[in-house]
């Protein structure tokens, strides 16, 4: 078991993983599948606020056990008590003094990583601005219209792709959009050649069902 052990730490250390989103899901699955410039420029907004408030959080409790490090090494000095129970409480000091430090290192890290996302979303949106398209504020009428008609269009064409039935939810929402909004415009195409073909089947059925009288 002592070897097993000292076989992990061995590979743990040579080989160190970063507990974190890579910056290729955050580039392509958080951002990238976001359907419009706007879009993406409000989700790193979202994304750096999350981040900001996980990394205050965590340099406040990172400090308040720093405070805790010092006060257990303050009370760890031995005092004019039996030695056996001096030694067993030193020990479990000493360990509460490893656990806390190691909770300090694991905090260090996740700081490091959540810094390391906050940086990446921080670029990101600058190089969007940079290219052009400044970010507009989140209830513009018209960004609003272009990130609905874009998400739900992808949506409805996913669906027709892969022959799946319309959800009505989806269905209704687009449908309460303007009218000029083109998944509206597509959608109710759609319904109408759907409904055009059933009217031709029931014609059909219907003269099947007099030529056989």
């Amino acid at each position: 078991m002592s070897n097993t052990l000292e076989n992990i730490n061995s590979l743990l250390e040579k080989h160190q993983l970063a507990d974190r989103h890579s910056l290729f899901q955050l580039k392509y699955f958080v951002i990238g599948k976001e359907p419009t410039i706007q879009a993406q420029l409000w989700r790193c907004i979202r994304e750096m606020q999350a981040r900001k408030e996980s990394i205050e959080a965590i340099k406040m409790e990172i400090e308040d056990l720093g405070d805790t490090l010092q006060l257990l090494k303050i009370k760890s000095d031995p005092t004019n008590r039996n030695e056996i129970e001096i030694a067993i409480e030193q020990r479990k000091k000493e360990r509460k003094i490893m656990a806390t430090e190691k909770q300090i290192q694991a905090l260090m890290s996740k700081l490091n990583n959540i810094e390391t996302e906050a940086s990446f979303f921080a670029k990101t949106f600058e190089a969007i601005e940079a290219n052009g398209e400044k970010m507009k504020p989140f209830d513009d009428i018209d960004a609003q219209t272009q990130y609905w008609n874009e998400k739900m269009t992808q949506e409805l064409e996913m669906r027709l792709l892969l022959g799946q039935p319309i959800d009505p939810e989806l269905a209704k929402g687009i449908l309460a959009m303007d009218d000029r909004a083109t998944v509206k415009i597509k959608l109710l195409n759609i319904i109408e050649t759907v409904s055009k073909q059933k009217q031709a089947l029931s014609r059909g059925t219907m003269k099947l069902l007099d030529q056989r009288d």
